[in-house]
């Protein structure tokens, strides 16, 4: 008899219940019989088997005879009997065994019986894990199928295992092994998975055998490779791997007749032999070009680019096709289509491109749809393709990227019509954005304290895309208003001109004792013009123009001839900037490359005279899945002439702090007076070098290495004279950048100086 004796010991009390609850007097006839839980028998075979229908007579004998029969069938791990009035509600809970996993579903919704209405909401599913070490068991429920679905099935219970044995075999425990027993409850699933790990094996070479190339290169493309995990499940990807590397190179009739793996279950170890047929490799002999009467053979070969000798590669003949088509679309051959023949002579290969031109097309009319605010003239000088233009569809996506850039909308499409004889009309279809934009935020700096900002923008005056823009900034040591003015295109070169006015107060403390080393106010007014010079490269030019008054100066405070009282700085500065970061807040991957000149002279009206350099170098890698490189150098150097001999005190260059060299505090890097109070200075150099790791969800961590210096001129400089600091890093993700926590540690520190500092930022350091 299979079931649970502990059930038999609550027949009589169920029983007792069941006679007690039923009416005295005549027959009583059963009006319904509901059963919810049934699994592997189907209501109408457990009625049969249960002795009890509608319309038979309700009796205390013939229920009781019913469970006794229906766990003598050894399927049922528990069976509860309720009566509402003459409608008996029976709740089954099925035996599962390992091997049968039978499908476990929920209640139909339309039986409206007590046990319905007890799992009208959502089941809780119970998933219990016996044999775990390798891997915490909340990574495992983690990968469970059942929460997506609210339920468990026979499928979701196989997905389930897969899924653990594909976890294990990926660490190299090829023989885990997972068996489930599954229950349904009127109010849960159970899922119990017992689980054999097995050891780990590591693979301790990959051999090849019938291979004549370069075996480092087969091993490189391979995911198993010496000293990773044997994961038997990949081996089909490595075979498909091989086979088209060896076909990218010209063997095109390569097979990999065996895959064996030597296991050595002493060591844990695993030799992997593959063994391959080459076949003959196919070179090109001669290339063959057809049917082009507009465009020259010689630029056609060029775009081919396939040398004679070369192995036939099926991605390089894709690639030569799809380059002689975008060049034809280029010059309006919109239908122009390109046939490869390849004939094959012993292990030569004769490729012929056969070109079907088509007519040639030229820009029509220019519709634009959906404007309300924004006036045509916007799009006349984004939109560059002129009527009589030969016809050309990439020209058109740049455009629409270029349309996007100008932030006026929130959607742009084009569609081509034919128009008269052989012109295409276009029609961009745009969605405006909202123009009127405010932006505010509060924060808290290590240096500055708590700080806000509060902006508002409008980004299409008059329907010219002119942007104008009011922004405030203030924290517990700085006040900056300023007003910005953007008119997108300036002058017949359509260069955008950006103009400011803006009024800062500033105290600047000593980050130690927090005592004032000196006071500032500075009105600037500023205007400059950018160009792209190619893909990713920008060049601009700026004009500055500062009054700058400072005052409550400490005596410890180093000043120029010029910083006392009021001065005017006027100047300009050209610059130049490379970025291809991948993503400006938090990058992955790209370059970020700039330099400038800053150049104040009395010929500008400036009461100073100096020209100061400044370069940076940041650079930014995914080394690891979830593992970032970061790397920046930056440096500069400044030099007064005429008069001029140091620096203005606001044009000095200062280390120090949460982006540069952490675990120094604000502006304390490099010279000092003799209260040590930081004097800034001429010269700086500083490198920095972060390991990003993305820990779980939004969650990451840094490890970083800070060096750099300040020096008072350029004969001071020394390369070997710098700070360093090494340290950790929190970091949580946000849609305006990572709040970041970091703590720098001075390796070299001085007498009497802290250990370290922590600092509280939002935004990577670079």
């Amino acid at each position: 008899m299979r079931g649970k004796p502990d059930n038999f010991f609550l027949l009589p009390f169920l029983l007792t219940m069941l006679l007690v609850a039923m009416p005295a007097g005549a027959a009583i006839k059963v009006s319904a019989v509901t059963v919810s839980g049934l699994q592997s028998v189907s209501e109408e075979e457990f009625l049969y088997m249960f002795g009890l229908n509608a319309g038979d007579e309700l009796s205390g004998n013939r229920i009781r005879a019913g469970i006794r029969s229906a766990f003598l069938k050894g399927s049922f791990e528990d069976i509860k009997v309720y009566v509402e009035d003459t409608h008996v509600v029976i709740e089954v809970i099925e035996r599962v065994d390992s091997q049968q996993q039978p499908d476990l579903i929920k209640p139909s919704d339309a039986k409206k019986t007590r046990a319905n209405r007890k799992t009208k909401k959502d089941k809780k599913i119970n998933v219990r894990f016996n044999g775990v070490s390798v891997f915490s068991k909340d990574t495992l429920l983690q990968e469970m199928p059942f929460y997506d679905t609210g339920s468990v099935t026979t499928d979701s219970v196989n997905e389930a295992v897969q899924t653990i044995l594909s976890l294990y075999h990926q660490g190299g425990y090829i023989n885990a092994t997972v068996t489930t027993r599954t229950w349904q409850r009127p109010d849960s699933y159970d899922v119990l998975c017992d689980i054999d790990e097995g050891d780990a094996y590591e693979i301790a070479d990959v051999v090849f055998e019938g291979c004549t190339i370069d075996k480092d290169k087969l091993k490189e493309l391979m995911s198993l490779k010496k000293g990773q995990p044997l994961n038997y499940d990949i081996i089909e990807d490595e075979e498909d791997a091989i086979t088209q590397y060896y076909q990218s190179i010209g063997f095109y009739d390569v097979n990999v007749d065996s895959f064996d793996i030597k296991i050595t279950p002493k060591n844990k170890t695993a030799i992997i032999t593959i063994k391959l047929t080459e076949g003959a490799q196919l070179k090109v002999s001669r290339v063959n070009i057809t049917g082009n009467n507009r465009i020259g053979t010689e630029t056609i070969m060029s775009l081919i680019a396939i040398e004679e000798g070369a192995p036939l590669d099926d991605t390089s003949v894709f690639n030569a096709r799809a380059r002689i088509i975008s060049h034809y679309n280029k010059n309006g051959y919109s239908d122009a289509t390109v046939k490869v023949q390849t004939n094959v002579e012993d292990t030569s290969v004769i490729l012929t491109f056969n070109i079907e031109e088509g007519k040639p097309y030229v820009f029509g009319k220019t519709i634009i749809s959906g404007n309300k605010r924004t006036k045509w003239k916007v799009f006349t000088g984004t939109i560059t393709h002129k009527s009589g233009d030969a016809f050309n569809t990439i020209k058109l996506y740049e455009e629409v990227k270029d349309l996007y850039k100008t932030g006026l909308f929130t959607s742009v499409d084009f569609s081509v019509v034919d128009g008269f004889g052989q012109s295409k009309d276009v029609v961009f279809e745009v969605k405006e954005a909202n123009h009127g934009v405010i932006d505010y935020g509060v924060g808290y700096g290590e240096y500055e304290g708590l700080r806000g900002f509060f902006d508002v923008k409008y980004i299409n005056l008059g329907g010219m895309n002119r942007q104008i823009s009011l922004r405030t900034k203030v924290s517990s040591l700085n006040q900056k208003y300023s007003l910005g003015y953007i008119e997108p295109r300036f002058t017949s070169y359509s260069l955008p001109l950006s103009s400011s006015i803006s009024f800062e107060k500033r105290e600047e403390l000593d980050a130690n004792t927090r005592n004032v080393r000196y006071q500032l106010e500075k009105y600037t007014a500023s205007s400059s013009v950018e160009r792209y010079l190619g893909n990713n490269i920008k060049g601009q030019l700026s004009y500055e123009f500062n009054l700058v008054k400072t005052w409550d100066v400490s005596p410890d405070v180093e000043l120029s001839r010029d910083d006392t009282g009021t001065l005017v700085i006027s100047s300009i500065v050209p610059s130049v900037l490379l970025d291809t970061r991948n993503n400006p807040s938090n990058p992955t991957d790209g370059f970020l490359v700039g330099a400038s000149v800053k150049l104040a002279s009395g010929l500008l009206l400036s009461q100073t005279n100096f020209i100061k350099t400044t370069g940076n170098f940041n650079y930014y890698r995914e080394v690891f899945k979830d593992v970032t490189l970061a790397l920046s150098l930056r440096s500069g150097v400044g030099q007064g002439w005429l008069q001029t001999v140091d620096l203005p005190i606001v044009e000095r260059f200062f280390l120090g702090g949460s982006t540069n060299v952490r675990g120094y505090a604000q502006d304390t890097v490099g010279p000092k007076g003799s209260k040590g109070y930081p004097q800034g200075g001429n010269v700086f150099t500083m490198t920095n070098i972060e390991m990003r790791f993305k820990v779980v969800g939004d969650f990451g961590m840094v490890t970083f290495v800070d060096t750099g210096n300040v020096w008072n001129d350029f004969k001071d400089f020394n390369p070997f004279d710098v700070k360093y600091t090494t340290g950790l890093g929190l970091r949580y993700m946000t849609a305006i950048g990572p709040l970041r926590v970091d703590y720098g540690h001075k390796l070299n520190k001085a007498k009497d100086e802290s250990p370290g500092r922590f600092y509280f930022s939002i935004g990577q350091a670079f």
